[in-house]
């Protein structure tokens, strides 16, 4: 991937005059390591070193996420060993709980790593479920004939956690005597933040992912005085659909389905997608547009996240905070099923149709959504809705590439069920939003450098960038060291 960025981008490495200018003799104080999430969208971790900071041993070092690499091409990559001594790392901040920003964080515990780590309250409580979830699924798949060893154990998860310490947003995070932080909300899922470290008065974002007119969630709150930005980019080509066509097109699937007595799956993600599309069809049955009808959620991580989403209404938008508190439960309607179990997943199978089933994970790339796509994947009767990004080797990225018969996990299975694509559903910002977002911020910044994405929206959104406001921005390298 690298070659395609460089080549289609001649400057794409190059050190920022105008910010170094404020640092001695052009040496910079701040250096931020690429270690993961560089061209590509997943694997979040990235390192920032404050040289002149107070610590003994001569300056701060901390991890701004350690997330999994995903795809099906990752497939044991995820557990390769970090390329940085871990036990030098003084803190991990986190920006959300989802699988490619936390996934690592109990292999770089077992790793070494010692440190303090610090996220808004609703990440922690949704990082401890989603360990606990994706340990056990490890396990089975290691226990079945792995070439590697478990790369962590459940006393990693456990230390992890103690190490693990709660912020609100906005409030200052005192890591050092020139260091500090502050958590802003990003909108992207319950409790995700914007992260800006404080260098002795030079300010550096890091946003992770990025939400934008969330169903659920308030504004998000732009952090504007940043010198330096590391922003994401997974849509920096593409736009989504509105939030009342998306609704419009989902009710339309819905009924689709509902005549051809058919199955919807939705693979979705346990966090955000799921509570959104609970509420959405919430909404359909409570106002009669749709009929009562089977609908599954067989996901026993979707069940726990949605338990938390109850708990920290006050992260919810003023008129979501409203419903809750009149007594309705956005998240529950006549005819919805919870199948903890697998006996109840499999009984899922016995419903006869119309029936709706969303389950994990999102990019079909594991969990339970396997074997139902692997079921209802043949008939005509079908749909598959695939609601958000999709990562390239990933199935659900196979399915969007209208072929007739794919090879799922082994077998051979033709493709007759109607695949149904939905990016109004992803958290994540769109191309004019991610510009909105360049708008918002580009007074202040000094350095604008772009993460998370693929090689086309990463081309795309830095051309884009340069076209509407003259903002030359830096495509970040795998394993790349920026100086500021």
């Amino acid at each position: 991937m690298s070659s395609i960025i460089k080549k289609g981008i001649k400057s794409v490495v190059h050190k920022w005059d105008a910010l170094q200018a404020h640092t001695e003799g052009g040496k910079g104080n701040i250096k931020v390591i690429c270690h993961g999430g560089a061209e590509t969208v997943t694997g979040s971790n990235f390192e920032l070193q404050y040289l002149n900071g107070d610590k003994k041993r001569g300056g701060i070092r901390l991890l701004i996420d350690a997330g999994l690499p995903q795809g099906l091409d990752a497939q044991h990559k995820e557990w390769t060993p970090f390329n940085f001594e871990t036990s030098k790392i003084d803190y991990l901040l986190v920006t959300h709980a989802h699988m490619d920003h936390i996934g690592r964080i109990p292999f770089l515990v077992a790793s070494g790593f010692n440190g303090k780590i610090f996220s808004t309250k609703a990440t922690r409580e949704m990082s401890e479920v989603a360990f606990s979830d994706a340990f056990h699924i490890n396990k089975k798949n290691f226990d079945r004939g792995a070439l590697l060893e478990m790369p962590y154990e459940e006393r990693d998860i456990m230390k992890a956690m103690s190490l693990w310490q709660t912020v609100e947003y906005k409030q200052v995070l005192k890591l050092s005597e020139k260091v500090s932080a502050k958590f802003f909300n990003s909108s992207h899922v319950l409790g995700s933040a914007f992260i800006q470290i404080n260098c002795n008065d030079e300010k550096v974002l890091f946003t992770g992912d990025m939400g934008a007119h969330s169903l659920l969630l308030q504004e998000a709150d732009i952090p504007t005085d940043s010198d330096v930005v590391f922003m994401e980019t997974v849509y920096g080509g593409r736009v989504h659909e509105h939030l009342d066509d998306r609704s419009a097109f989902l009710k339309d699937i819905i009924q689709d389905v509902i005549n051809k007595h058919g199955t919807l799956v939705i693979p979705a993600f346990a966090i955000e997608r799921t509570q959104e599309i609970l509420k959405e069809i919430n909404d359909f049955i409570e106002h009669k547009e749709l009929p009562v009808l089977p609908v599954f959620l067989d996901s026993p991580l979707s069940i726990s996240m949605t338990k938390i989403f109850h708990k920290h209404k006050e992260l919810m938008s003023n008129e979501i905070q409203k419903q809750m508190n009149k007594g309705d439960d956005i998240f529950k309607f006549p005819g919805l099923h919870l199948t903890d179990t697998r006996d109840e997943s499999i009984r899922i199978g016995k419903t006869q149709g119309p029936k709706i089933v969303i389950a994990g994970s999102g990019m079909i790339a594991g969990g339970r959504v396997i074997h139902h796509v692997r079921n209802y994947l043949e008939s005509r009767n079908n749909t598959i809705l695939l609601a958000g990004y999709q990562a390239p080797g990933t199935y659900g990225r196979l399915l969007t590439e209208n072929k007739k018969e794919i090879v799922f996990y082994g077998e051979h299975l033709n493709v007759n069920a109607k695949i149904a694509q939905l990016s109004g559903y992803s958290a994540h910002r769109d191309k004019n939003d991610l510009l909105k977002f360049v708008e918002a911020v580009k007074g202040n910044c000094k350095s604008l450098n772009l993460i998370l994405g693929d090689a086309e929206s990463l081309i795309e959104f830095k051309r884009s960038a340069l076209e509407s406001f003259q903002v030359n921005a830096h495509i970040c390298l795998k394993g790349e060291t920026l100086e500021f």
